[in-house]
């Protein structure tokens, strides 16, 4: 029993410069659970394509050099059950918003809180006075729910980010949501 107890405890806490390869594996199997979409032609072959060269010596090499320098607008914390990396969130601190990068945790643990106590700890290290914005895939249901529940609400934006266009053409829609004022 206290095994499994243990098992199940998640940490948060600042990433070190050796856990680059789990906060890409979250990141790539985020990806690629989140964004293959039929209807909108983006295939599974999009998604690792986008990810080719995120796991190479020389791009891990350069991960944990930015992991050792994160600025000081930056605020990158990553969610631990044992040893393993199972989710983390980016927020950069900008003049007038808080501009959210990503909150991703793997596809097995989703739904279990983490995100949530994620966005609850980097929420600490924000001014909150400025509005938070988050831009994502507009069919992402799940991260919709997510987001209203923590207070976020839709803007009404919607664009295509060329960054987002995939190997076979296609780019991935995105919508805006905010929480507080703006």
């Amino acid at each position: 029993m206290k095994t499994s107890e243990t098992k199940e405890e998640v940490t948060i806490t600042k990433p070190a410069p050796d856990d680059i390869l789990g906060i890409r594996t979250v990141w790539h199997q985020t990806w690629l659970n989140t964004y293959p979409n039929e209807g909108l032609g983006i295939t599974v072959e999009d998604i690792e394509d986008r990810f080719e060269d995120y796991f190479t010596p020389e791009s891990l090499e350069e991960g944990r050099e930015d992991l050792k320098n994160i600025p000081p607008h930056l605020v990158f914390l990553i969610a631990k059950q044992g040893n393993d990396i199972v989710g983390f969130c980016r927020v950069f601190s900008q003049d007038t918003k808080n501009q959210i990068q990503a909150i991703y945790v793997l596809p097995r643990v989703q739904g279990k809180g983490i995100g949530t106590r994620l966005w609850e700890e980097t929420k600490k290290s924000l001014d909150l006075q400025k509005p938070t914005c988050v831009n994502l895939a507009d069919y992402n249901e799940g991260a919709q729910a997510f987001y209203e529940k923590m207070g976020f609400r839709d803007t009404g934006k919607r664009w295509s980010n060329p960054k987002l266009t995939l190997a076979s053409g296609v780019s991935i829609p995105e919508m805006e949501m905010v929480l507080g004022l703006g």
